[in-house]
């Protein structure tokens, strides 16, 4: 057989041409970043808010669950606890043994 006569040529620009590295656009993440960093400081207003109606009683729900109450024995909502054990587990001083 007959090679086709084409001999493959190999030297340094055809290597680098075929390992080239992908570039990455920057631009989308640093305008992701900045939408990120929008949001916080336009929310950031919000943290010195009052709590409102709801969040106050399952604040006081979880603030008597960390001291010690039993959900339906010693407090009295309409809901499921599982949002009362979930404000007295962010407000601390939350143990497992309250649960059981």
């Amino acid at each position: 057989m007959k090679a086709s006569g084409i001999i493959p040529v190999c030297n340094a620009k055809t290597i680098y041409s075929q390992t080239k590295i992908a570039k990455v656009n920057v631009i989308p993440w640093l305008m992701l970043l900045l939408a990120c960093v929008a949001v916080v400081l336009l929310n950031f207003p919000l943290t010195v808010c009052p709590l409102g109606i709801d969040q106050g009683v399952w604040s006081t729900v979880g603030l008597s669950i960390n001291n010690g109450s039993v959900f339906f024995r010693d407090l009295l909502h309409f809901n499921l606890p599982g949002l009362g054990f979930s404000y007295a587990f962010a407000l601390g001083d939350f143990s497992l043994s309250l649960i059981l």
